[in-house]
């Protein structure tokens, strides 16, 4: 994946969060959409910090790691995990907002892939050919 896939995937993601807290806190309560919302950014923080992890640790083939980065990103996302268990423990939002919140980051993903990688695997066209 590129980058612009996995950083339109964050920001699309953090939009949906917004548009479905807002259309779920008019509908089912605020506190319902402030849960919606805080998951969605927490799935975003959680993607990012997977993604520098995965970076870091999988560099291009013969280029030496930079531990000092790797523990960075594996202590970031590990914070990440600690605060939604202790969101998970303290239940200041309904358990099902967690779920729409969680689900949002997973949708724009997969709507994201089919939208690109159709592009990328279509032969470019030869001169002179309509279509």
């Amino acid at each position: 994946m590129t980058r612009s896939i996995l950083t339109r995937t964050r920001i699309w993601t953090l939009a949906a969060g917004l548009v479905t807290a807002v259309a779920t806190g008019f509908f089912l309560g605020w506190d319902f959409g402030a849960g919606v919302l805080t998951t969605a950014i927490w799935a975003v923080a959680g993607f990012w910090a997977l993604e520098g992890l995965l970076r870091s640790a999988l560099g291009a083939p013969g280029t030496p790691r930079n531990v000092f980065a790797i523990i960075i990103w594996a202590f970031l996302k590990l914070t990440v995990y600690a605060l939604a268990v202790w969101v998970l423990i303290m239940r200041p939002f309904p358990p099902l907002s967690h779920a729409v919140g969680l689900t949002l980051l997973l949708v724009v993903l997969v709507i994201q892939g089919a939208i690109v990688f159709p592009r990328q695997a279509q032969p470019p066209a030869r001169r002179g050919e309509n279509g």
